[in-house]
């Protein structure tokens, strides 16, 4: 046993989406009744991925704008999803 081992991620997220090649994808958590931004993945070539330690299993979101609310994804220990997104503007 290693003291330096690194925590596997509670879950995984990889995602494309359709009609957007760059920008970010925002990550939400709802907490005392409003939507807050907990993390953020770069969109490049239209991918993305996620790969946390929080604690689910819970409701999270995923969005294209910090600004509205998001699409819900409910979580727990262990997923591996594939998500598609659309964005409403393609660039």
């Amino acid at each position: 046993l290693s003291c330096n081992t690194t925590p596997q991620p509670d879950f995984e997220i990889a995602g494309s989406i359709q009609g957007l090649n760059s920008g970010m994808v925002y990550m939400k958590k709802f907490h005392n009744k409003a939507w807050s931004v907990i993390d953020s993945a770069t969109v490049e070539a239209g991918k993305f991925n996620f790969a946390e330690n929080l604690p689910v299993p819970e409701l999270y979101g995923l969005t294209l704008d910090s600004t509205k609310s998001p699409i819900f994804i409910f979580l727990t220990r262990g997923d591996k999803l594939d998500v598609t997104l659309f964005a409403e503007h393609p660039d």
